[in-house]
């Protein structure tokens, strides 16, 4: 969850959301998730950059706040992964 607001706060957004949640998943090289892209045969430095454009469709220009607010969807994937640790 730390490395999904540090995108989010890279992207000066206000909130944290499965986007950001995604591009730190897909950030982490030895985890399961760029494993699986790599096993699917697709591009992850593609797969990254597209998301990653997706998310800077998302411009939240506002007053930086002191950490982004987690949507109500990330809120629940961490209270999932909570649980399961």
């Amino acid at each position: 969850m730390a490395k999904a607001v540090m995108v989010a706060e890279k992207f000066r957004h206000s909130f944290v959301g499965t986007e950001h949640l995604l591009l730190a998943i897909l950030s982490e090289e030895d985890g399961t998730v760029p494993k699986l892209i790599d096993a699917a045969g697709l591009n992850l430095q593609k797969v990254h950059a597209n998301v990653e454009a997706a998310a800077i469709t998302h411009l939240d220009f506002g007053p930086e706040p002191e950490k982004p607010n987690l949507t109500e969807v990330a809120k629940r994937l961490r209270e999932l992964a909570d649980l399961i640790a």
